[in-house]
């Protein structure tokens, strides 16, 4: 069945008081809390984006660390700059499905392609985190 899933409250922005998302899809798409997505979808969603979050937080906090050391490496610089671009093109991957994800039927027909396959596309992302306790088998894309 369809349902909104709640997420946890968020700071806004500086400088704005505009209330935190009420819904995973509009966290990923504000304004746009009227998406009718599947619990499974936005559990898959939120799952890749926990994720992200924890690549972005350790890239981060490995680059100040980096900076900080007077012997750092520009390899490592360089390493986590490609880990936040990497997070950032997972984000925007995961935000193209969350528009369309009410037609990932999980059909080859051509109406729900571009759904379908960028559905086959986040389910393939989070097999990166296969080990996570949190991911589930379902999850894993159809060979």
């Amino acid at each position: 069945g369809l349902r909104e899933t709640v997420v946890a409250g968020s700071s806004p922005a500086e400088g704005h008081l505009t209330p935190p998302p009420r819904t995973i899809a509009e966290a990923v798409l504000p304004g746009r809390g009227d998406l009718r997505v599947s619990s499974e979808t936005m559990d898959l969603i939120a799952f890749l984006r926990a994720r992200l979050d924890e690549i972005e937080r350790l890239a981060q906090s490995s680059k100040a660390v980096a900076l900080k050391r007077r012997n750092y490496r520009a390899s490592m610089i360089a390493s986590c700059d490609r880990d936040l671009r990497d997070v950032e093109a997972k984000r925007a991957v995961a935000k193209a499905y969350v528009e369309v994800a009410e037609n990932d039927v999980n059909e080859l027909e051509y109406a729900h392609g571009w759904a379908n396959a960028l559905g086959f596309t986040v389910r393939q992302l989070a097999t990166a985190y296969a080990d996570h306790p949190s991911y589930r088998e379902e999850w894993r894309p159809d060979a």
